[in-house]
């Protein structure tokens, strides 16, 4: 990682990376001209799949986030202008039962928070088709050091007056098995071109996020202490 390699660059003056800038270039030309192999083999199929998910899909209305007019009431967008962001934590007990849920369901946390993001966009919208975007990494180039080797895809979630959270537990993991089981590849049709294909742009003013966010401290030999800010 970054802090690793800082570490290493200030602790030893003769250390270099061990990866040629050369041999980095090629391999990325390499997965770029197989990733257009494979779009121009399978773009209709592609199309079709993304046609089909995203189809009668309006985008979602914001308008809730709007100032508020009462001046008794709480102003919302004033409110989250405010915070750069908003933590929050479970205790152990609901860490237990989403657990329990994760295990019962075969539903992952992340896709387990995104369909309660989809049932909070509901409610706050009246919506009943909505779609949410979310960043998905190109697997074939996790290993290179330059560049994001990453996608945006959008899955859509559908209510009525009978949907139920399980309803959106087996959207979500049909979802999913299509997109990534039965062939990665969709998700890596370009967000380019979904749109050029005719999907409205503001679909992508929505995105849910999975972040890993881990201690790495940097040790620099001679320093005790090195503290960095939680903002960084």
């Amino acid at each position: 990682g970054v802090f690793e390699a800082i570490s290493n660059y200030y602790n030893d003056e003769n250390y270099s990376i061990k990866l040629s800038i050369d041999e980095q270039i090629q391999a990325i030309s390499n997965l770029n001209d197989q990733l257009l192999d494979n779009l121009t083999q399978n773009k209709e199929k592609y199309q079709e799949f993304w046609t089909k998910q995203l189809s009668d899909i309006e985008s979602i209305d914001l308008r809730f986030l709007k100032l508020n007019e009462n001046p008794k009431q709480p102003n919302i967008a004033e409110s989250l202008n405010s915070k750069a962001e908003i933590n929050f934590s479970f205790d152990n007990t609901k860490l237990a039962k989403l657990n329990q849920i994760k295990s019962k369901y075969g539903i992952t946390p992340y896709a387990y928070g995104q369909c309660i993001f989809a049932l909070l966009l509901h409610k706050y919208t009246g919506q009943e088709k909505l779609a949410i975007s979310y960043p998905v990494a190109i697997k074939e180039g996790i290993d290179f050091i330059y560049g994001a080797q990453i996608n945006t895809n959008l899955i859509s979630y559908q209510f009525n007056s009978n949907t139920t959270i399980l309803d959106l537990f087996n959207q979500s993991k049909e979802f999913f098995n299509l997109a990534v089981r039965q062939d990665p590849k969709y998700g890596y049709y370009p967000i380019t071109n979904i749109i050029q294909d005719g999907v409205n742009k503001e679909l992508l003013n929505i995105c849910f996020v999975q972040t890993f966010f881990r201690e790495n401290p940097l040790k620099f030999n001679g320093i005790k202490k090195i503290e960095i800010p939680v903002e960084l």
